[in-house]
């Protein structure tokens, strides 16, 4: 065996020194697959809960009456039609509403004053 001396003076086998390379080498090597096969795990966890995440919003929505494709423009829309983003009418118009209502008969006088009274609380 050759033998090579080191700084500190002793004697250190040349095949020892390789052995030690080689091993450490080899360390380096398997850290990385497992570093790799770890990563990949962690990826594929995350992409499956993002899937489900996606397949329970998009139950909600199908719940809702969306379509999950084009929820934002149906919820826009919704929004837009909505009571209070509209311009709400005043009383007299709703009261004049009423009125028209009740003399075409198709509400009677009693749902007439009904109403009335429940547009003149709320204002």
């Amino acid at each position: 065996m050759t033998r090579s001396s080191c700084s500190s003076g002793r004697s250190i086998s040349l095949a020892a020194t390789c052995q030690d390379v080689n091993m450490g080498i080899l360390f380096f090597l398997l850290s990385g697959v497992v570093l790799g096969v770890l990563m990949n795990a962690g990826y594929e966890l995350l992409r499956s809960i993002v899937a489900r995440v996606r397949k329970r919003k998009a139950r909600v929505y199908r719940r809702r009456g969306l379509s999950p494709m084009a929820k934002n423009g149906q919820i826009e829309a919704k929004i837009a039609q909505s009571r209070l983003t509209t311009e709400s009418k005043s009383v007299e118009q709703r009261l004049a509403e009423l009125d028209e209502l009740c003399e075409r008969g198709v509400i009677s006088d009693s749902e007439r004053a009904e109403a009335r009274v429940r547009v003149l609380a709320t204002g």
